[in-house]
């Protein structure tokens, strides 16, 4: 995968994220209990390990 996908990916992926939380905010829905939240940022996370140790290897 070429760095700009995985920048664009992480960058996507935290947008959403965001506007997933505002949504939550909004409806006032519990954002620490939603299991959802957790497997988001697990995958942000990934992502962002993922681009580091490409962005290393190079």
């Amino acid at each position: 995968m070429s760095t700009l996908y995985n920048k664009t990916m992480i960058f996507a992926l935290i947008v959403i994220f965001v506007l997933w939380l505002f949504l939550q905010i909004s409806l006032n829905m519990s954002i620490v209990k939603n299991p959802l939240n957790y497997f988001v940022v697990f995958t942000i996370f990934f992502f962002i390990l993922n681009y580091a140790m490409n962005r290393r290897a190079k």
